[in-house]
Order: C-alpha cells, then sequence, then structure tokens
C-alpha cells in the first residue's frame, strides 16, 4: 500500500533544508537523507533520476517545519546523534 503526500507537506518539508543544511554536522546529514528517501533510481541511458521518499518522513519533517514557524524559532531535526 502506497501513501501520497500533498504538495503542500512536500513544499514546507522541502524549504526546511535551506535554513537548516549549511548547520547540520555530515552525520545529522546522513540520518536525515537516511528518514526522508526510501529509493533513489537512476537510468543512465535515459540521464534520470527518480527519489521517492518515505511519506510519513516528509510529512513528520513538514509538522516541524509548522511548529517551528508558530514559534518563530528554527526546528531541532535531530533528537539525539546516535
Amino acid at each position: 500500500m502506497r501513501t501520497t503526500i500533498d504538495e503542500k507537506d512536500a513544499h514546507a518539508a522541502l524549504s526546511l533544508f535551506d535554513p537548516v543544511w549549511d548547520v547540520l554536522e555530515p552525520r545529522e546529514r546522513a540520518r536525515l537523507m537516511h528518514l526522508l528517501i526510501e529509493r533513489v533510481v537512476f537510468d543512465g541511458p535515459k540521464g534520470e533520476i527518480a527519489i521517492t521518499f518515505y511519506p510519513l518522513g516528509v510529512r513528520m519533517l513538514a509538522e516541524e517545519v509548522d511548529t517551528a514557524e508558530r514559534r518563530q524559532g528554527v526546528p531541532d531535526l535531530v533528537e539525539a546523534r546516535s
């Protein structure tokens, strides 16, 4: 069963990357990508990449953005460093 997210959630989640990405440690960046990306498929002959996101991961990130906007702060994306 495939769950989809709406464009608003995807836009909100992806808009978070610009202000936060540069302050994340490489390990935190990797963790974030693992939480969001389910699969990447590269079609060499066509030169195309298809990225499948985990819908719940994107939705949770969108909720973080919404919460941050309400409190006018920067969201804490990384719970505990592992």
